[in-house]
């Protein structure tokens, strides 16, 4: 039911991740996931909890709000 969104989600996380130059193998550890994991959730095929997302905030430097502002729920 929410796997458009999920995919939207990663879509925009992997924009901002590449925007910040970081790659997968860097941005994993920082939210203390494998970076297959990491990768999952940017494929959409994972749903992160909120405090998967909130640390990919910090580890992006964006506001929530930032991150979800182009994502249709």
């Amino acid at each position: 039911e929410f796997k458009p969104t999920l995919e939207e989600l990663g879509k925009r996380i992997y924009q901002l991740r590449i925007l910040k130059d970081l790659t997968t193998k860097q941005m994993a550890p920082m939210i203390s996931l494998t970076p297959e994991a990491y990768r999952n959730i940017e494929r959409g095929e994972s749903d992160p909890s909120m405090t998967t997302v909130m640390l990919i905030c910090k580890a992006l430097k964006i506001e929530f709000a930032e991150l979800v502002k182009e994502v249709a729920i």
